[in-house]
């Protein structure tokens, strides 16, 4: 064999090694930030209602006129915004006519009262949190719905979004909003998130707190949570120990967590207006069905930790 075909196999050799091992890496990366949610995306819609927030939450020049100098900035700018969907289209229509939308406000009588995003959740298997990012949000417009007989307004108030604002592709550093709360319901039929597994979300957020392997803290108090203390919350008698086998799943009702309260900071891209959400602590929400003392049933709600991120 001459040197040069010696040359050009071990060259072939080394170069097949390399693939090798930047393969292993690559699927060792992979592994380790893959979504534990699903393997694919994992849409989730939600509604944030203005109207119950803490002003407190907002940073100074940003007050409870937000929602409205938000719109105005949006329809004056040379930003593109797309015809609203309740839910995420792959070829959004461009909106023409930014004028007719500024008149739907200024006569609506209730205003903008909310914003409705369209995100993206995965479950990050290094990190072991919950994440969120953005595809898109909407400014939701009220109205009382106008009785068409009588020729009166209706007292049924009526929710419509107004367009749409691709938040994709855009970096948002500005902080506009520190320490948001807001409940998010995950059921299915309450929020249309039927492609979250809700029962696996509560699986990867509240077992590891279960078996001690997560500090958590009472949402009002601030104070350190023991198992102890979350199972008595819960009504659950069990103990640590059998955490740490997978035969505790089948006494504890992980579906019965419906809602998941978060703590935020929001951010804005002052020229795309592209808004991204930074999660900083998460508390699950269970409810149930219990009994007065008539015999009446009915339904409570009870947080069973704040978890910091």
């Amino acid at each position: 064999m001459s040197f040069k075909k010696r040359i050009t196999i071990g060259f072939l050799i080394v170069c097949g090694v390399s693939f090798l091992l930047l393969s292993a890496c690559q699927n060792e990366s992979r592994e380790k930030n893959r979504n534990e949610l699903l393997p694919t995306r994992v849409n989730v819609y939600t509604e944030v209602n203005f109207l119950e927030q803490n002003i407190d939450s907002w940073l100074e020049g940003v007050d409870a006129v937000f929602l409205k100098a938000l719109n105005n900035q949006v329809l004056q700018s040379n930003t593109p915004i797309f015809e609203a969907m309740p839910v995420y289209v792959s070829k959004p229509t461009i909106v023409q006519d930014k004028a007719y939308i500024k008149t739907l406000v200024e006569e609506s009588t209730l205003g903008i009262s909310s914003l409705y995003f369209v995100e993206n959740w995965s479950f990050s298997n290094s990190t072991q949190q919950l994440e969120k990012h953005i595809d898109s949000w909407s400014p939701v417009l009220q109205y009382y719905k106008i009785n068409k007989e009588r020729d009166i307004a209706d007292t049924n108030i009526v929710k419509t979004l107004l367009y749409n604002v691709d938040c994709s592709d855009s970096e948002a550093d500005k902080l506009i909003a520190k320490s948001i709360f807001y409940e998010q319901k995950v059921e299915a039929e309450e929020s249309l998130n039927e492609y979250l597994d809700v029962e696996k979300l509560a699986d990867l957020i509240v077992t590891p707190v279960l078996r001690g392997n997560k500090k958590v803290f009472d949402f009002f108090e601030n104070t350190p949570l023991t198992v102890a203390d979350i199972c008595e919350n819960w009504g659950v008698e069990l103990s640590e120990e059998d955490f740490q086998t997978e035969d505790f799943k089948s006494q504890i009702d992980l579906e019965s967590i419906t809602a998941y309260i978060f703590e935020e900071d929001w951010y804005i891209n002052p020229k795309t207006f592209a808004i991204r959400k930074e999660i900083k602590s998460i508390s699950p929400v269970y409810s149930g069905f219990r009994t007065d003392q008539d015999g009446e049933l009915y339904e409570f709600k009870r947080i069973l930790f704040k978890q910091k991120y």
